[in-house]
């Protein structure tokens, strides 16, 4: 997990979260980023921003 106040998520971060997954397993799993501020880097199976996590928060 990493937060990042003012920048998107971006190719440097999926790198480095590529190498410590495969530090935890060998198993594909899919790569999401949760990110306040978007993401600016392919290889993700998934984005979701804050718009998208309240569409389907209860109220």
């Amino acid at each position: 997990m990493k937060w990042l106040e003012s920048a998107p998520f971006d190719r440097h971060d999926l790198s480095v979260f590529l190498r410590h997954l495969a530090l935890l397993t060998p198993d594909a799993i899919p790569v999401v980023a949760v990110s306040r501020s978007g993401a600016d880097c392919t290889g993700l199976d998934a984005w979701y921003g804050p718009a998208s996590l309240l569409e389907v928060w209860p109220y």
